[in-house]
């Protein structure tokens, strides 16, 4: 009887998830999934230019695959946005005040110098874990001009996150320590957990996505988990899934709830 309550007191997650990349736009609707390719250069995701260098195509694709409702209706959504056009990373804190406005002051002035854009000019969203935060910023100029696009379909991107954010939900729980990276145009995404504490994220922009240029940053990055927490036997995972992992970790979890 309980669980059937919490059902009608709990919105049912949306029908549709679009996950963009340089590549393209992954889709889930009612059930279905897909890939609607972009033109080359129409759409480099960055933390500081506006996203969008071919706003036209970029729509064009968009409307393929998420017409407006016949009724106008206005449609709930996720929308999963590229790891480089925000910044990820893991605080740590000795104390951390137990409001939530007083934490949100403190881990911006923590960020103010860090961050490759203003961070008063930034969406700030963070969640606290032992011993500190996982924090995800991005400008306010790039998050509006995704969700100018999604609105302007009639969708209502009610959760908006990071494709890594969402394809650590695909990786299943193991304890000790987890490497997970991918590649996806041109940028390689780690992050590093404890169990199923996040510990470290990097996102590093690569010239040619070489195998060897892929461990001249994860070999280092081996190395400062062993150095500074002492992580000497650790499972690497590697995402064989690119441009739509944060898709399928949505879905994933999604499926799991």
């Amino acid at each position: 009887m309980l669980d059937r309550i919490r059902a009608l007191l709990t919105d049912p997650p949306p029908a549709h998830a679009f996950e963009f990349s340089p590549a393209g736009i992954a889709w889930f609707a009612e059930g279905r999934t897909g890939f609607e390719p972009l033109p080359e250069g129409a759409l480099k995701a960055s933390p500081l230019e506006d996203n969008f260098a071919d706003p036209a195509a970029v729509e064009t694709a968009f409307r393929r695959i998420a017409p407006p409702d016949p009724k106008n209706k206005i449609r709930p959504c996720v929308a999963i946005l590229p790891d480089f056009c925000a910044r990820l990373t893991v605080l740590d804190f000795d104390n951390l005040p137990g409001k939530r406005e007083e934490q949100a002051s403190l881990i911006r002035f923590r960020l103010k110098r860090t961050l490759p854009f203003d961070v008063d000019a930034a969406a700030l969203s963070f969640e606290t874990q032992p011993g500190g935060a996982v924090v995800a910023a991005v400008s306010f100029e790039i998050l509006a001009r995704y969700e100018q696009l999604l609105r302007s379909a009639g969708f209502h991107p009610g959760l908006i996150t990071l494709s890594t954010l969402a394809a650590l939900d695909n990786v299943a729980p193991s304890p000790g320590w987890t490497v997970w990276t991918r590649v996806s145009d041109r940028v390689l995404s780690i992050a590093a957990m404890e169990n199923e504490r996040l510990r470290l994220t990097r996102f590093v922009e690569l010239s040619d996505s070489s195998e060897d240029e892929i461990a001249s940053v994860v070999e280092p990055t081996l190395a400062y988990l062993e150095d500074e927490f002492g992580a000497a036997d650790v499972r690497v995972l590697r995402s064989e899934r690119s441009n739509d992992a944060g898709l399928a970790g949505y879905l994933s979890a999604r499926k799991a709830a």
